[in-house]
């Protein structure tokens, strides 16, 4: 995750010599906050998805492919928020998700 002023630093890159220029700076400063694409500490294939990303994308896993989301925005859409199973804060979390990744 970005600090603030790093994701002022990249909305601002020109201000900064260009994008590749704000990323040097960000990953002198923080040099966890940015994937590394290649080699021993690679990260890319580590990362976990909510919904399942499009094929080709590195990922190590993902929650639910976006069919169950889209079957799960459409089951909220058609039940008013409403699980017998969970409360209502859990299933407007759930909703807002698959809201998200549709």
């Amino acid at each position: 995750m970005h600090l603030p002023h790093h994701q002022q630093m990249l909305r601002n890159a020109a201000n900064h010599g260009g994008i590749a220029a704000a990323t040097e700076i960000i990953r002198r400063e923080c040099p966890d906050a940015l994937h590394v694409e290649s080699g021993n500490d690679e990260t890319l294939s580590k990362r976990r998805f909510m919904v399942q990303p499009r094929s080709g994308v590195a990922h190590g896993g993902f929650v639910m492919t976006v069919e169950e989301a889209r079957a799960a925005l459409a089951q909220c859409t058609n039940s008013g928020a409403s699980a017998t199973s969970k409360s209502s804060e859990e299933s407007d979390a759930d909703c807002a998700l698959a809201a998200d990744a549709a």
